[in-house]
């Protein structure tokens, strides 16, 4: 789902309110990018994506979906056994900066399936990072996703009303 669907429905893939998440960040002037994988390193195999914020000079990990904590997700065991440069490995897509790519994501749920360039991240996630000073705090979390939702909120109202301006009147 797009992230105008995801506010629609209110509901989304770990994918589309990874996206969503990261798009209402960014647009507060918060560093954010989408991370994921494409294949788990486990026999039930299974694939995720997930939001790095930039803050404390270093990218720490949420999980969209039910994360409230920093640096605190479900996957971490999972993620510590990626395997780079594989469909287990970790990886950031970069699909506006080709040239910075050093690896491909590959988007294996897409039909046809999808291969975008990428950073290569799985060596970040082979060891537990030490906590920084807001790693932790779900108070901090919620406090910014409402507040970036809020925003989000008032800009597409205002868009919404910005369409209707010089449109005919019945």
């Amino acid at each position: 789902l797009s992230p105008s669907d995801v506010f629609t429905k209110r509901y989304g893939s770990c994918t589309g309110l990874s996206i969503f998440l990261a798009d209402a960040l960014r647009s507060c002037g918060i560093p954010a990018r989408i991370v994921g994988v494409a294949e788990w390193n486990q026999p039930e195999k299974g694939n995720h994506n997930w939001v790095e914020v930039w803050f404390e000079e270093r990218w720490n990990k949420v999980d969209a979906g039910p994360g409230e904590q920093w640096n605190k997700v479900w996957f971490s065991a999972l993620a510590q056994k990626a395997v780079e440069h594989s469909l287990s490995g970790i990886y950031s897509p970069i699909t506006w900066l080709p040239s910075r790519a050093n690896a491909v994501y590959r988007v294996t749920w897409a039909d046809p399936q999808l291969e975008l360039p990428a950073i290569e991240l799985t060596a970040l996630y082979k060891e537990p990072l030490p906590s920084p000073g807001l790693a932790g705090h779900d108070v901090t979390l919620k406090v910014l996703v409402v507040a970036v939702s809020v925003l989000l909120v008032s800009m597409l109202f205002a868009m919404s009303r910005l369409q209707s301006v010089g449109s005919p009147q019945c």
